[in-house]
């Protein structure tokens, strides 16, 4: 049996000896080069917005601190732009240092709206974002904190609003502490903010009270509310409440960005990378009151 089956082995060595050598070394080479070609042309392409929603920091800091980076696309769409790409990153809780890359190679994410009409600070406030990279984004752009988006909403409502839910510090606790942190750096960046009602008639406190957030914050964001309001009516010389807080909403509704939402492309770029585009909400507030009694 054994003289029986060498014969086959023998011949079929044979056979791939001699398509070896009618393909030569080259032609081999050539072959697998085109083959892994065809490989590659097979895969999604690699992007920043792929990389940043499968969360690769490291492979994505390499790239971003290499000397050139024309070669990687942002968005194979073409929807995230380098307007908007720091925003896409904060909505994963990207670490500071990639934040301080993307800002680097994208500088016109700190002063330009995404899509949504969110400025990096708005979806910082939102998505749980550390205080150190808050802190960054507002020392790049503080003007920010005190702009409503679309929705009339200022980072600070976003933070009374969802920053418990998204914050990845690790515990309740650390994220209370992270919460009063960012609180504090917005007080001393947009005051006025914590007045301003949404289109929905809310304020952040209102905000933060139908989210049962911790009664420290919430107070803190009262004592702000109400610094701001009596600097308002100091300065109003004989103002009306009515006037003073008719004046609060007209200045912060002028500072809203010039962006017409999209619905069907905010949807389609977050269901593409498996988020909701409005974030779900609270589930209600209280009726506002321009902090009357804050």
């Amino acid at each position: 049996m054994t003289l029986k089956v060498m014969p086959l082995v023998m011949k079929k060595s044979q056979r791939i000896a001699d398509c070896s050598t009618r393909m030569g070394n080259n032609g081999g080479r050539s072959q697998a080069k085109i083959y892994r070609q065809q490989q590659q042309q097979n895969r999604p392409p690699k992007t920043l917005t792929r990389l940043v929603a499968r969360r690769k920091w490291f492979e994505i800091e390499n790239i971003l601190s290499t000397s050139s980076i024309d070669w990687i696309n942002i968005d194979e769409k073409g929807v995230i732009t380098d307007e908007c790409i720091l925003q896409f990153a904060l909505r994963y809780d990207a670490p500071l240092h990639v934040v301080k890359l993307l800002a680097l190679r994208y500088p016109k994410c700190l002063t330009s709206p995404d899509s949504t009409g969110k400025y990096s600070c708005h979806v910082a406030a939102k998505y749980g974002a550390s205080p150190e990279v808050m802190e960054f984004l507002l020392c790049e752009n503080a003007y920010a904190a005190g702009v409503e988006d679309p929705l009339g909403k200022c980072p600070i409502h976003y933070v009374a609003e969802f920053y418990m839910d998204y914050n990845e510090s690790g515990s309740v606790m650390a994220a209370k502490e992270d919460m009063l942190q960012v609180v504090r750096m917005l007080r001393q960046a947009a005051p006025q903010s914590f007045n301003v009602e949404d289109d929905e008639g809310c304020n952040a406190i209102e905000y933060a009270i139908a989210n049962d957030v911790d009664i420290k914050i919430i107070k803190t964001m009262q004592r702000t509310a109400r610094d701001d309001w009596r600097a308002h009516k100091a300065s109003g010389h004989g103002k009306r409440h009515e006037e003073l807080a008719k004046e609060i909403e007209r200045c912060a509704s002028e500072s809203r960005p010039a962006v017409v939402l999209n619905d069907v492309v905010g949807s389609s770029v977050m269901q593409d990378h498996g988020q909701d585009p409005c974030g779900g909400g609270s589930g209600g507030c209280l009726n506002s009151y321009v902090a009357k009694s804050a």
